[in-house]
């Protein structure tokens, strides 16, 4: 396995600079996923703009259940860095993104605490997944501009401080797109703008994926071709 390094950092020992929070979102290697071109193709330019310090955003777009996910997460892991999948159906109010008020159990004064989203985005390389990121309002999502562009940057009143986006850090935006999909909605041309990096990602060819599901499952490989080709009728 070649080592890989950026900006003077050894990916394979990257993991030790993490505390014990983040080391357990550092996901695990899914041993069944395939490695494409595309997806290689995708790494280097990825690892490229990191190098060059250019903000990283990517958009996998593609039907469900193509492996848009599991693609970001996989690079996360690969790397032995943190990754986190924002559910962004669930997200309701700009506010839901960053944290909440709560009460201080010893001085019982009102304090912000920052969400997971704040805190990896203040992480050095961590790889943030915008899960469904068509289904949350425009309005929501546009909160979102200063953290995806050049200044990668944000003032949140509520918290009394600017959250900065740390060094390496990247954006993985994940959705299904077209007709069939309900509940999605169109994405504010800013904020699709922002995504230098555009993934067309599909399923995999009958063979393959009959592979992947025979080494998955240990069912015997007629088996999985037959329930592949089940599959391809129904997704059409």
């Amino acid at each position: 396995k070649a080592k890989v390094v950026l900006s003077g950092l050894n990916w394979d020992n990257l993991g030790q600079m993490y505390s014990p929070e983040m080391e357990n979102m550092i996901p695990e290697v899914e041993p069944n996923f395939i490695v494409t071109d595309a997806y290689k193709a995708v790494v280097l330019l990825t690892q490229a703009q990191i190098e060059a310090k250019i903000p990283t955003n990517s958009l996998l777009v593609g039907p469900a259940g193509c492996g848009k996910t599991s693609f970001a997460t996989n690079y996360a892991a690969n790397r032995r860095v943190p990754a986190l999948v924002m559910n962004c159906a669930t997200v309701r109010e700009p506010r839901d993104w960053f944290g909440h008020k709560s009460i201080d159990p010893t001085t019982k004064e009102v304090i912000w605490k920052d969400s997971m989203f704040v805190k990896m985005m203040e992480t050095p390389y961590s790889v943030i997944v915008l899960d469904e990121i068509n289904r949350v309002s425009p309005m929501v999502l546009n909160s979102l501009l200063g953290l995806l562009d050049h200044q990668r940057k944000v003032y949140l009143d509520e918290a009394g401080r600017t959250i900065k986006v740390a060094e390496g850090v990247s954006f993985w935006g994940a959705m299904n797109q077209g007709s069939s999909f309900t509940g999605t909605l169109p994405m504010d041309k800013a904020v699709k703008d922002r995504f230098s990096i555009v993934v067309e990602c599909s399923f995999l060819d009958a063979k393959t994926e009959a592979e992947m599901l025979n080494s998955k499952t240990g069912l015997d490989f007629d088996n999985c071709r037959r329930l592949v080709d089940v599959a391809n009728q129904v997704r059409v």
